[in-house]
C-alpha cells in the first residue's frame, strides 16, 4: 500500500506492501499485527486485523479505506480492546 501524498506527513513515504508490513512489523511498544481479512470493490478497501500486545491484549481494528490510481487517499479505522465491547444480553 502506498500513501496518497496528502495523507503523509512532509517527507514520509511507505513504497509497496512489504515496506508497509515492515513498517507495521517494527513499530515498537510490544505492538504486532495481523491481516484476518480484505474485501475491496472499485476504490473501497475494507480490512479487520488484529493487534496483539504483549501486556494490553488482542485488540481488532476494522478500516475503512479510499484507493485511487493505486494510492490510499483516505481512510478511518475503529479499534477495540479487550473488555470494551459489552457482551449481548442472553
Amino acid at each position: 500500500m502506498v500513501l496518497h501524498p496528502s495523507r503523509c506527513s512532509p517527507g514520509e513515504r511507505v513504497l509497496g506492501r512489504d515496506a508497509y508490513a515492515h513498517v507495521d512489523a517494527e513499530y515498537p511498544e510490544g505492538w504486532s499485527n495481523g491481516v484476518l481479512r480484505i474485501a475491496a470493490s472499485g476504490e473501497d478497501v475494507v480490512s479487520e486485523a488484529e493487534a496483539p500486545h504483549v501486556t494490553r491484549g488482542v485488540h481488532r481494528v476494522a478500516s475503512f479505506r479510499a484507493v485511487r490510481d493505486g494510492l490510499v487517499a483516505r481512510g478511518r479505522a475503529y479499534w477495540t480492546g479487550p473488555g470494551a465491547d459489552p457482551l449481548p444480553a442472553r
